[in-house]
């Protein structure tokens, strides 16, 4: 097996940037629930600046963020390869403690959780690591992968056309949901919100398990490349993906965006999942290709040092932000739900990632992890590990 890429500055600083963009997308189900998903990642609300709102998150934010999200995902089980003792064991408790912690996520805070999503899926990553495939046939299979995710969407519009009209208790229920969500108390949302989670997963997994598989093994093929060349084996590739996929991404994001805010039903839904199959990966691709270029230069040093402590502290801060949103948006905290469309949630989002920034920065200069990660990696080693950074003995001094 090759040697397994280090842990890198610049993807540390990826994943936090990430983060941000996972948070606007989910700022539509803090704040109408299923609803919030079932249009596409917008809210619906009134006015032009909520329209323009909803219509920029589609087009720069939806899909985009969690596909990114797996591919690092997958770079991260490159990395993991490395670490001394039985990787397949190791692996699967890691899986394990994804399972727990984002069952504890979903049941509480929020239902759109993917870490349950992400361990189902992982198991789909033991066999091309411990067969060692190569970034070509990793790649290939990737390829297949966003082939099959796009041919379930087209069924599926197909079908919705075909057979057009609502299913009303549906809609009554996801009608229920978002009421509850804002008035309901904190165990009184509890029970729906896990019927939420299943719905919401059964639908992750089935149609766009595809392609964060895809990303999980694309992921695991570029932290290959890298190992074995370095960031010049990378930048080439970076640089022929990058404005190709950044314009025709941009454009086709842009169509599908403006049509999935101004369309009638079921247009508006077709065009949000044509997005996701087709055009939302072009896209992160770019989006990739120029994070590996800017965060591997000397100019990306300063962006690197300020967002890789929230890259460092993933979990926690994903998590976190669940907690944070929640507490703002239902009806047992804040209620904004009740007050505020996209175009102020968007200055919410800004300002709950700014905080949840600076609190990584502050805990990682005492603690060695995050604290999730704390318990995240205790479960994969299957024994306690030091949360504080080990104190150096001054040479000559006796250890206490």
């Amino acid at each position: 097996m090759t040697t397994a890429a280090p842990r890198l500055p610049a993807i540390d600083a990826l994943r936090g940037f990430a983060l941000f963009g996972i948070l606007v997308v989910n700022q539509a189900a803090f704040h109408s629930g299923l609803a919030g998903m079932t249009l596409g990642g917008g809210l619906g609300a009134a006015g032009w600046r909520n329209t323009a709102a909803d219509a920029a998150i589609l087009w720069l934010f939806a899909g985009k963020f969690l596909l990114i999200f797996s591919f690092l995902f997958g770079w991260g089980i490159h990395t993991q390869t490395a670490r001394d003792g039985a990787f397949r064991a190791r692996y699967l408790r890691r899986l394990l403690g994804l399972i727990l912690l984002g069952a504890i996520h979903a049941t509480f805070f929020f239902f759109g959780d993917i870490l349950v999503a992400y361990a189902i899926l992982g198991l789909l990553m033991l066999r091309p690591v411990r067969r060692d495939w190569s970034v070509r046939k990793l790649v290939r299979s990737a390829v297949i992968l966003l082939i099959v995710q796009a041919a379930i969407v087209l069924a599926l519009i197909a079908l919705t056309h075909a057979a057009p009209g609502e299913d009303t208790s549906f809609v009554e229920y996801v009608r229920q949901g978002v009421a509850l969500y804002r008035t309901g108390s904190f165990w009184a949302v509890v029970p729906h919100r896990l019927t939420d989670f299943a719905i919401a997963l059964a639908s992750t997994i089935m149609i766009q398990g595809w392609g964060l598989l895809a990303m999980f093994r694309l992921g695991f093929a570029a932290a290959k490349t890298f190992a074995q060349g370095g960031a010049e084996a990378t930048r080439p590739l970076a640089r022929r993906t990058l404005w190709v996929a950044l314009i025709l991404g941009l454009a086709a994001n842009a169509v599908c965006a403006i049509l999935a805010v101004t369309s009638p039903e079921p247009w508006a839904s077709s065009a949000a999942l044509l997005q996701l199959a087709f055009f939302a990966p072009m896209l992160s691709l770019a989006y990739l290709a120029a994070a590996a270029l800017i965060l591997t230069s000397a100019a990306g040093n300063r962006l690197v040092r300020v967002l890789g402590a929230a890259g460092r502290m993933s979990l926690s801060v994903y998590i976190g932000q669940s907690v944070i949103m929640s507490l703002l948006f239902h009806g047992y905290g804040l209620g904004l739900a009740s007050s505020i469309g996209s175009a102020a949630g968007v200055l919410v989002c800004i300002a709950v990632y700014a905080a949840l920034l600076g609190f990584s920065h502050l805990w990682l200069g005492a603690f060695r992890i995050g604290p999730l990660e704390w318990i995240l990696r205790s479960i994969t080693e299957w024994q306690r590990v030091a949360l504080r950074p080990k104190r150096e003995t001054p040479a000559g001094a006796a250890p206490a």
